[in-house]
């Protein structure tokens, strides 16, 4: 069966203190990723193209502290992403020294104010102005506010924490994200298909 890192380790304290008699666990790795759907491929349609610059996404990547969700939110059992793909998997690319993007808020703040994405009706949300990227390459008008979609599974606990806690972390860089929460069996038909988030 497949738990909550929570779950699981609560299981496994109890069967190695003897609190929980009659059950075996087994650990081991998952080639499972977990899903935080913010749709950041290079498909021009969506809610908002914004998120096709690479220095949105880069601010995104540096405002995301990989250590803190591993420890907090999966228990410690969980390798830290550095690609889409997992780290157990053939197909995994290992980053070379300078490739790795740090966790440093401050320094996605500046990225995305020497981008032109600025907050200029203090409201806390950065928009594009006709420096950025975005406006430049008409992937949006000036005035677009950094505001995107993540869609998160509820049967996965772990995922819904951690969108949440994104979500704060983002706020802090002026960059909006809007959690919804779907069910498993209807996300990937939307995910796959629609492109509309």
């Amino acid at each position: 069966a497949r738990l909550p890192g929570s779950t699981y380790m609560d299981i496994k304290k109890g069967v190695l203190t003897g609190m929980t008699s009659s059950t075996q666990t087994f650990g081991g790795p998952d080639v499972a990723n977990h899903l935080l759907a913010i749709n950041i491929c290079d498909y021009p349609g969506g809610k908002n193209p914004s998120r096709l610059d690479p220095v949105i996404k880069r601010a995104m990547a540096m405002a995301t502290n990989r250590t803190h969700i591993v420890s907090e939110f999966y228990s410690g059992l969980a390798d830290e992403g550095s690609t889409v793909i997992t780290s157990n998997s053939s197909w995994h690319y290992d980053l070379v020294e300078g490739e790795e993007i740090k966790y440093d808020l401050a320094a996605a703040r500046d990225l995305l104010e020497s981008n032109g994405y600025v907050d200029t009706d203090g409201d806390g949300i950065r928009e594009a102005n006709s420096s950025s990227p975005a406006v430049l390459n008409n992937w949006v008008s000036e005035g677009t506010n950094l505001s995107y979609r993540m869609i998160v599974r509820q049967e996965f606990p772990e995922e819904v924490a951690t969108a949440k806690w994104l979500k704060s972390q983002w706020n802090q860089t002026g960059i909006l994200i809007n959690v919804e929460v779907w069910d498993r069996t209807v996300l990937p038909l939307f995910l796959y298909d629609v492109y509309d988030y």
